[in-house]
């Protein structure tokens, strides 16, 4: 068996040993999440810091105000970063998401209608403080250490965005034509009673340009 066969072989079965490999992982990577999913079953605690308060509209002040949910914060929009501390992307992608925020706070048209809110996957809340004061985060941050919101998501990859709308009439309606479960086929008109909000932003997150980003919110938000 000559040497160039045996090489050419040994060339074969490593790409073959690639391939299976990037399969198998592509295959357990997680579905994006569909529009239309619920979040406001998912309680939150109130920010300790007093200005997240007032930014949010919740409070800490009432024995009862122990827990929110996301259809308590006062806006119409609620724009939800899945991210981790130890996510690199996240890391670099921090600036960007800084400067979003506080053009969003300049544009007296927008900073009463859009709030943004950062969930860390897999983060205590010490790992969360620490990403907030390491990258001068100035947007409420809530941990989620034991992956109750991220498994909600479907254990989308970080960083990825959830835009959120509230709904005038009470209802939401769901804009994809599936649910969660791809395999359920659902009117895209259909109307869900026990959930005022509506998903109409769902993807993987990244760099980009926050002037940008924030026309996207506010077209695909019907804001204008």
């Amino acid at each position: 068996m000559s040497s160039h066969y045996i090489r050419m072989l040994f060339i074969a079965i490593i790409s073959a040993c690639i391939s299976f490999f990037i399969s198998e992982d592509i295959q357990a990577q997680p579905k994006d999440p569909m529009t239309g999913i619920q979040l406001s079953t998912v309680d939150f605690e109130p920010p300790e810091n007093m200005a997240h308060q007032a930014y949010l509209g919740v409070s800490r002040q009432n024995p009862g105000d122990k827990t929110f949910d996301i259809n308590d914060i006062n806006a119409d929009v609620v724009l939800v970063e899945i991210f981790s501390m130890y996510c690199p992307h996240c890391q670099k992608d921090a600036p960007n998401m800084n400067a979003f925020f506080n053009l969003i706070q300049k544009n007296e048209l927008y900073r009463d209608r859009i709030k943004l809110i950062g969930i860390g996957v897999g983060n205590s809340a010490f790992e969360v403080d620490f990403f907030r004061k390491t990258y001068n985060i100035e947007f409420p941050l809530f941990p989620d250490p034991d992956f109750k919101i991220h498994k909600l998501l479907g254990g989308v990859r970080t960083p990825y965005f959830i835009g959120i709308k509230r709904l005038k009439n009470g209802s939401q309606t769901v804009d994809s034509s599936q649910k969660a479960d791809s395999s359920q086929k659902v009117d895209s008109s259909q109307t869900v009673s026990d959930n005022s909000l509506k998903v109409f932003l769902s993807e993987s997150g990244g760099e980009r340009q926050p002037e940008v980003f924030l026309q996207q919110i506010i077209k695909q938000a019907d804001l204008q």
